[in-house]
């Protein structure tokens, strides 16, 4: 474990949390992890965080921090390489786009970072939950697929579309939290919003898996993030809705650790 910063951090009930970068590799290229948990914690319950399409962001490592003052070991994925953070949307894109079009190499880097996290002795390994924020939520369901051992995961207006692979079962459970006048999930799949929700509610269904899709109905894309301020594309925060689809994630983590 390579440790590039800490600090530590108290909440109001004086919770210590230590933060850090974690550097690993992959196919020889660096990647930068984040992590935050409880001081002098050991194998506890576990949320890996992947990132909507600006990449290992500030916000991110935010929900990392916030979720560690709750007890949790958490570890903010990286996917685009020494912890990269697109600067606009056009970057941004541009740094999504390829692991879209590609999903075998995606899902191998998803792995790294996996693989990475579950190492660390904080890190109970079958009390993990992965979360994904946009094409984080891409990110997690192909987690999902793939069979990583990961107690349920949660797509916060995430992307649907999946991956060319053999339709096997799905023993993670998955929560999908979902905007109903999101634009971009269909513009980004070249089909319909409505048609990519009906399309990953039959592939789960049909691939035996414990799901539950929520729909809100004055939600639209990145309803989560503060930043999220531009209604001629769809991304719109909304604070209720933010709140309500946490609300949901903290039951529906209950659920999963027990």
């Amino acid at each position: 474990m390579v440790r590039v910063e800490s600090n530590k951090l108290k909440d109001k009930f004086m919770i210590e949390i230590e933060t850090y970068d974690l550097d690993y590799k992959i196919d020889n290229k660096n990647y930068k992890g984040y992590v935050a948990h409880p001081q002098e914690a050991e194998a506890l319950n576990t949320i890996l965080i992947a990132s909507a399409w600006d990449g290992r962001s500030e916000l991110s490592c935010k929900h990392a921090v916030k979720l560690a003052q709750q007890g949790y070991t958490c570890f903010v994925l990286d996917v685009y390489g020494n912890g990269r953070v697109g600067k606009n949307p056009e970057e941004n894109e541009s740094l999504m786009k390829p692991l879209v079009q590609n999903r075998e190499e995606l899902l191998k880097r998803l792995k790294g970072g996996y693989e990475k996290a579950i190492q660390l002795k904080q890190v109970n390994v079958d009390k993990v939950v992965a979360l994904g924020f946009c094409f984080g939520g891409l990110c997690v369901l192909d987690m999902a697929r793939a069979g990583l051992n990961l107690k349920g995961v949660v797509s916060f207006h995430g992307l649907y579309s999946k991956p060319n692979e053999t339709n096997t079962e799905i023993n993670s459970k998955v929560l999908i939290l979902h905007g109903y006048k999101d634009p971009l999930i269909g513009v980004m799949s070249g089909t319909s919003t409505q048609q990519q929700v009906v399309l990953i509610q039959e592939e789960l269904s049909l691939r035996n898996c414990d799901w539950q899709f929520i729909s809100y109905g004055d939600g639209y894309h990145a309803f989560t993030n503060p930043n999220a301020n531009d209604m001629n594309s769809g991304t719109v925060y909304d604070a209720l809705i933010s709140k309500r689809s946490w609300d949901a994630t903290h039951l529906f983590l209950t659920d999963c650790f027990g």
